[in-house]
Protein backbone atom coordinates (compact mmCIF):
# COMPACT_ATOMS: atom_id res chain seq x y z
CA UNK A 1 0.00 0.00 0.00
CA UNK A 2 3.44 2.16 0.69
CA UNK A 3 3.92 1.53 -3.02
CA UNK A 4 1.07 2.67 -4.42
CA UNK A 5 0.84 5.79 -2.44
CA UNK A 6 4.61 6.38 -3.63
CA UNK A 7 3.79 6.37 -6.87
CA UNK A 8 0.66 8.41 -7.08
CA UNK A 9 2.33 10.97 -5.13
CA UNK A 10 5.20 10.53 -8.19
CA UNK A 11 1.82 11.40 -10.47
CA UNK A 12 0.38 13.98 -8.71
CA UNK A 13 3.98 15.65 -9.00
CA UNK A 14 4.13 15.30 -12.59
CA UNK A 15 0.66 16.31 -13.37
CA UNK A 16 1.47 19.41 -11.18
CA UNK A 17 4.13 20.40 -13.38
CA UNK A 18 2.81 19.87 -16.32
CA UNK A 19 -0.13 21.68 -15.88
CA UNK A 20 2.45 24.65 -14.71
CA UNK A 21 3.99 23.90 -18.21
CA UNK A 22 0.95 24.42 -19.65
CA UNK A 23 0.18 27.61 -18.53
CA UNK A 24 -2.29 26.30 -15.54
CA UNK A 25 -5.16 25.58 -18.00
CA UNK A 26 -8.79 25.00 -16.73
CA UNK A 27 -10.52 21.75 -16.51
CA UNK A 28 -7.12 20.06 -17.99
CA UNK A 29 -6.68 18.34 -14.51
CA UNK A 30 -7.84 14.76 -15.97
CA UNK A 31 -5.38 15.06 -19.09
CA UNK A 32 -2.40 15.79 -17.00
CA UNK A 33 -3.44 13.14 -14.44
CA UNK A 34 -3.37 10.47 -17.52
CA UNK A 35 0.23 12.03 -19.48
CA UNK A 36 1.88 11.86 -16.00
CA UNK A 37 0.99 8.26 -15.67
CA UNK A 38 2.05 7.58 -18.86
CA UNK A 39 4.79 8.99 -18.93
CA UNK A 40 6.18 7.26 -15.14
CA UNK A 41 4.96 3.88 -16.66
CA UNK A 42 7.10 4.51 -19.75
CA UNK A 43 9.78 5.30 -17.93
CA UNK A 44 10.09 2.24 -15.78
CA UNK A 45 11.23 1.18 -12.36
CA UNK A 46 14.21 3.01 -12.90
CA UNK A 47 12.17 6.20 -13.09
CA UNK A 48 14.24 8.02 -15.64
CA UNK A 49 14.73 6.98 -19.27
CA UNK A 50 17.99 9.01 -19.40
CA UNK A 51 19.32 11.65 -22.04
CA UNK A 52 17.11 12.05 -24.97
CA UNK A 53 13.76 10.74 -23.23
CA UNK A 54 11.09 9.90 -26.39
CA UNK A 55 8.65 10.64 -23.46
CA UNK A 56 9.84 14.13 -22.76
CA UNK A 57 9.62 14.82 -26.32
CA UNK A 58 6.80 13.58 -26.94
CA UNK A 59 5.14 15.39 -23.85
CA UNK A 60 7.08 18.73 -25.19
CA UNK A 61 5.71 17.95 -28.96
CA UNK A 62 2.30 17.39 -27.64
CA UNK A 63 2.45 20.55 -24.89
CA UNK A 64 3.81 22.80 -28.03
CA UNK A 65 0.86 21.59 -30.84
CA UNK A 66 -1.60 22.44 -27.83
CA UNK A 67 -0.12 26.27 -27.27
CA UNK A 68 0.08 26.46 -31.07
CA UNK A 69 -3.71 25.61 -31.64
CA UNK A 70 -4.33 28.61 -28.55
CA UNK A 71 -5.11 31.34 -31.12
CA UNK A 72 -5.86 33.68 -28.33
CA UNK A 73 -3.01 32.47 -26.06
CA UNK A 74 -0.16 32.76 -29.46
CA UNK A 75 -1.86 36.43 -29.49
CA UNK A 76 -1.48 37.51 -26.05
CA UNK A 77 2.12 36.18 -26.05
CA UNK A 78 3.50 37.18 -29.03
CA UNK A 79 2.13 41.10 -27.88
CA UNK A 80 3.88 40.44 -24.71
CA UNK A 81 7.09 39.43 -26.69
CA UNK A 82 6.63 42.77 -28.52
CA UNK A 83 6.08 44.89 -25.73
CA UNK A 84 9.81 43.17 -24.11
CA UNK A 85 11.38 43.93 -27.29
CA UNK A 86 9.91 47.40 -27.09
CA UNK A 87 11.19 48.02 -23.40
CA UNK A 88 14.16 48.06 -21.31
CA UNK A 89 14.99 44.97 -21.96
CA UNK A 90 14.99 44.53 -25.86
CA UNK A 91 18.58 45.60 -26.24
CA UNK A 92 19.51 42.77 -23.76
CA UNK A 93 17.14 40.40 -25.55
CA UNK A 94 18.56 41.29 -29.34
CA UNK A 95 22.00 40.70 -28.08
CA UNK A 96 20.90 37.38 -26.98
CA UNK A 97 19.56 36.50 -29.66
CA UNK A 98 22.58 37.22 -31.85
CA UNK A 99 24.74 35.14 -29.27
CA UNK A 100 22.51 32.59 -30.17
CA UNK A 101 22.13 32.63 -33.62
CA UNK A 102 26.48 33.23 -33.93
CA UNK A 103 25.98 29.54 -32.57
CA UNK A 104 23.64 27.96 -34.52
CA UNK A 105 23.95 24.40 -35.99
CA UNK A 106 26.09 23.38 -33.56
CA UNK A 107 28.91 26.13 -34.99
CA UNK A 108 30.90 27.98 -31.92
CA UNK A 109 32.85 30.94 -32.83
CA UNK A 110 35.23 30.76 -30.29
CA UNK A 111 36.41 27.69 -32.03
CA UNK A 112 36.17 29.31 -35.85
CA UNK A 113 38.32 31.61 -34.04
CA UNK A 114 41.06 29.23 -32.80
CA UNK A 115 41.15 27.31 -36.36
CA UNK A 116 42.15 30.53 -37.93
CA UNK A 117 45.06 30.97 -35.43
CA UNK A 118 46.36 27.38 -35.47
CA UNK A 119 47.66 26.57 -38.42
CA UNK A 120 46.72 22.94 -39.90
CA UNK A 121 48.37 20.62 -39.31
CA UNK A 122 47.98 17.68 -41.91
CA UNK A 123 50.66 15.06 -42.52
Amino acid sequence: MADRTKHQEKVRKRAYELWEQEGRPHLRDHDHWLRAEAELEAAGPQGNEGEGSRTAALAYDHSQTEFAQDKPEVKRKAKAAKKALDGPEGAELRKAEAAGKARSKGEDPELRKKAKKEPSKRV
